[in-house]
């Protein structure tokens, strides 16, 4: 019988309105009082999760995994580890590799995002769009100010600037994830299997007796490293194909159906 259960949530526990679904949230709490402990796992900032912790009955001393594996936090809001960041030297790698005066980097830090454009043509049309505020907390900078920001989580670019197989030469060098029209970049250490190993090395999880239900490619390296994955309806198939059997979609319950399945629920 499994102990823990880990859940991303975006695309699985969040439905497409981003909340919990009151059947997913009946069945996953109903574990949790009969004492599974519930792990969260997700691309979002800590203070992007908390509202659905109580939601969930998870406790001060249950763990989430924050930022694709960045930061891992208790409930309380105690940080209790974070990885790698990226440095000013990867943007300039990244730029570099990238080789289009017209692509723009989307700079993530634990403090505020960053859009650098080389462009002139670019940069005034980003400056522009910002003045209307259609984006809000996103800086514009040039490549000198790039060299001064810090505390990097994740550089994203939109998948149509560039082709694959630079996204793929990326991936030698850092942690590559296709995310809702855009390929991510984190460092090479970051993933949230990195963050489920630091908790099983500080004793929190036994990984051979967790069942992880997730449905992107930031799943993926715990799909093909853990023992008993499920993929959402919703995954890309080359996600499905890794998983020991697969749910329904985020829309239509399932992470309840998922869950009913493995531990017998009753309704």
């Amino acid at each position: 019988m499994y102990k823990y259960i880990i859940l991303d949530m975006d695309g699985t526990l969040l439905n497409s309105k981003k909340e919990i679904s009151e059947q997913d949230k009946n069945v996953v709490c109903q574990l949790k009082d009969e004492g599974i402990r519930i792990v969260l796992a997700s691309g979002r900032h800590f203070h992007e999760m908390q509202r659905y912790f109580k939601e969930l009955h998870l406790e001060d001393n249950d763990y989430v995994i924050c930022c694709d594996g960045q930061y891992i936090y208790n409930v309380a809001g105690k940080q209790v580890w974070n990885a790698c960041f990226l440095t000013p030297q990867d943007i300039d790698d990244i730029t570099t590799r990238v080789d289009n005066i017209n692509t723009s980097l989307l700079i993530v830090t634990d403090q505020k995002n960053y859009l650098l454009v080389e462009s002139f043509a670019s940069r005034v049309y980003c400056l522009a769009k910002n003045l209307f505020r259609r984006w809000k907390n996103i800086k514009i900078i040039n490549g000198a100010k790039a060299g001064k920001v810090t505390r990097i989580e994740k550089i994203k670019i939109n998948c149509n600037n560039i082709n694959h197989a630079v996204a793929a030469a990326l991936s030698e060098y850092y942690n590559v994830n296709e995310i809702e029209g855009s390929y991510e970049l984190l460092h090479k250490n970051v993933s949230k299997y990195s963050a489920l190993c630091k908790l099983q090395r500080l004793e929190y999880i036994d990984l051979d007796d967790a069942v992880y239900i997730g449905d992107d490619y930031n799943d993926k390296e715990c799909f093909g490293n853990l023992k008993h994955c499920v993929a959402m309806e919703n995954a890309p198939v080359e996600v499905r194909s890794m998983a020991m059997f697969v749910t329904e979609n985020n829309d239509n319950l399932g992470v309840s159906v998922a869950l009913k399945k493995i531990f017998e629920v009753e309704e």
